[in-house]
């Protein structure tokens, strides 16, 4: 999963380049532009990941490269195309809305802008809701309460609250982003992007309107900055890693100031560049413990193809399937099980038990938000391991013994393997 990450982050800078190009009709500085973002810390983190982030921005680039791309030419053929590539994406993550509200808002802007006509935007919302439909049919394939699981899913995230609630918190979203603060997704230090991203968005488009924006392409982007935070805001679920998805505009933004209110404009985007490395560099964060050696010591007691319950950082050892993990237990008491039931109805031969649980135990309700509000079955839990199970293995991880970042490397966590009297052969 990280080299598919890897690949579309590729692919996404090769977009880029072009997209880049074509704004500011030079190579150079569409090369330049390229090098910001590739060594841009929170894009290098999000290019590792293994998340979706990367591969849905690799279709923001895109879709407004193509929206760009002959704009004195626009077609209904383009808008199809766009569609379809927004469309696809929802087949990803339901970010796609994000991606899909971004380029709406460009849309409304080229059409307000006299560059294309309400139909191209009416073409694109039919292609999009045709395949969203399709993508929800398959759903309810798969599960026929898909709607109301979904629902429920995103509950717990706060999806389902009023619009005057979630605008209220997007102050502190890009507080939390400022101060790299997060439960379990690590946030680089982007203090510096967070600072200048706004002045020269304000000043980007201020230049853009007293020299004549002659594409209208740094409007453009202007608005679709501000439609991802509108996106953002409508899902409601402050997720901080989708902050990577305005780093292409936002970059784009800066460097159109910086060529067009300074004079000495190669020793200012040198030094942007320094600032950029510089932050970068001392950024990356190196870990006690690597994965392989996580992953080895798990292996010496418990065998891929075995069934489990443990935390989903192990995932990558087992065969599809046969990991379960914690973070759906906090439902079973919805469904009338209680933890002895549901280990055994499972078939779960051994159990992953990290410290981290009894940690966040003691913190609740703080860290509800890694695998739910674990005091519903806790008890039950500490009861069946003691009573139902043998311990077998115990290990120290550092690194990889707990999802909560800030405490990540800070302790010696201490990870046990229980087998399961009941299940185990």
């Amino acid at each position: 999963f990280r080299l598919i990450s890897l690949f579309f982050s590729i692919g996404t800078l090769y977009v880029f380049y072009n997209l880049a190009g074509k704004i500011f009709a030079s190579e150079r500085l569409a090369l330049f532009s390229t090098i910001i973002l590739s060594l841009d810390i929170h894009y290098i983190y999000s290019s590792h990941l293994a998340r979706q982030e990367i591969i849905i921005l690799f279709f923001i680039v895109l879709t407004t490269y193509l929206l760009f791309h002959s704009l004195d030419r626009h077609d209904y053929f383009k808008d199809i195309f766009i569609g379809l590539l927004i469309g696809l994406s929802i087949g990803i993550h339901p970010n796609s809305f994000i991606l899909a509200i971004g380029i709406g808002g460009m849309y409304l802007f080229l059409i307000i802008s006299k560059k294309i006509s309400l139909n191209n935007l009416l073409l694109l919302i039919l292609i999009v809701a045709m395949l969203a439909l399709i993508f929800i049919s398959i759903s309810f394939q798969m599960d026929r309460n898909f709607l109301e699981n979904y629902r429920e899913s995103g509950k717990q995230f706060g999806v389902e609250k009023s619009f005057s609630e979630k605008v209220l918190k997007i102050g502190n979203f890009y507080k939390n982003l400022y101060n790299s603060k997060s439960v379990t997704y690590y946030i680089p230090n982007i203090k510096f992007q967070l600072i200048i991203f706004p002045m020269f968005f304000i000043l980007s488009l201020l230049l853009s309107i007293r020299d004549g924006d002659k594409g209208g392409f740094m409007q453009c982007l202007g608005i679709g900055v501000i439609f991802i935070n509108l996106g953002i805001i409508l899902i409601g679920r402050y997720n901080v890693t989708s902050i990577i998805f305005i780093f292409p505009f936002c970059h784009l933004l800066v460097i159109y100031s910086l060529i067009n209110i300074l004079n000495n404009k190669k020793s200012y985007l040198m030094g942007l560049l320094f600032i950029i490395l510089f932050n970068s560099w001392i950024n990356i964060k190196t870990y006690s413990y690597s994965y392989k050696e996580y992953l080895s010591e798990i292996s010496k007691h418990i065998n891929r193809y075995n069934k489990v319950l443990a935390p989903l950082n192990s995932e990558y050892y087992f065969d599809n399937g046969k990991l379960l993990d914690f973070r759906n237990l906090h439902h079973n008491k919805a469904k009338g099980l209680d933890f002895k039931e549901y280990i055994i109805s499972r078939g779960i031969e051994y159990i992953i038990y990290p410290e981290e649980m009894d940690y966040i135990y003691e913190k609740t309700p703080i860290y509800n938000g890694v695998y739910g509000d674990i005091s519903i079955f806790y008890e039950e839990m500490k009861k069946f391991l003691e009573e139902d199970c043998d311990l077998i293995y115990g290990f120290v991880n550092s690194t990889y013994g707990t999802n909560i970042v800030r405490i990540i490397d800070q302790r010696n966590w201490n990870i046990y393997i229980y087998i399961v009297k009941y299940n185990s052969n």
